[in-house]
């Protein structure tokens, strides 16, 4: 069974707003932010780049990693229905790619659901919750010993309402902590 992470009506009004952070562009046009030291220097808050382009990021942990946001593709109602999501017929899944590569540090629990946001046309949308859903199945990192240079492939999915806009920007928050849809002008975007 699959369900839907909800979005509070408050916060969406307020995202709004925080949305609209500065729309600096941040590619080093070799496709990673500044890696100038062993561990690199830290994509600079604010950077907007396009898919395809990788941000050095820090985790809650410490550990640090290149994030390549590498698709954002658009998934199926009929999908969603395949595998038992009640609402699918309502609902349009956006699969977004990516690859997470360990820098250094320990990556502990390193899941992007809670650093990884979806925007569709300047609002957060909710997130699929599920153990296995084969469209868009999420893989981590080993949570300890593992070896810099260690690389993973994931997706995570997002959900919209039939008729919404596009999934087209895609962000990661510094701190996992701040809560499921808070954004700043410190985030890291990528836009399709």
């Amino acid at each position: 069974m699959i369900r839907r992470r909800a979005l509070p009506a408050l916060v969406a009004l307020g995202l709004v707003a925080a949305a609209c952070g500065p729309d600096s562009s941040g590619g080093s046009g070799d496709g990673v932010a500044d890696p100038t030291t062993a561990k690199g220097k830290l994509t600079a808050p604010g950077t907007v780049m396009d898919v395809g382009e990788t941000a050095r990021v820090s985790l809650t942990s410490g550990a640090v990693i290149d994030l390549t946001i590498t698709d954002i593709e658009r998934g199926t109602s009929a999908e969603l229905a395949a595998d038992g999501y009640r609402n699918a017929e309502s609902e349009t899944p956006y699969y977004v790619r990516y690859e997470m590569t360990l820098i250094s540090g320990d990556p502990e629990e390193n899941t992007m659901y809670d650093y990884l946001l979806g925007w569709s046309d300047g609002l957060a949308v909710g997130s699929l919750i599920a153990q296995k859903y084969p469209p868009c199945q999420e893989v981590t990192l080993p949570p300890r010993d593992v070896a810099p240079g260690t690389s993973v492939t994931s997706c995570r999915a997002f959900l919209t309402d039939k008729g919404a806009p596009t999934v087209d920007r895609v962000s990661f928050k510094s701190d996992a902590d701040d809560g499921p849809y808070y954004e700043t002008s410190d985030n890291v975007s990528w836009k399709k």
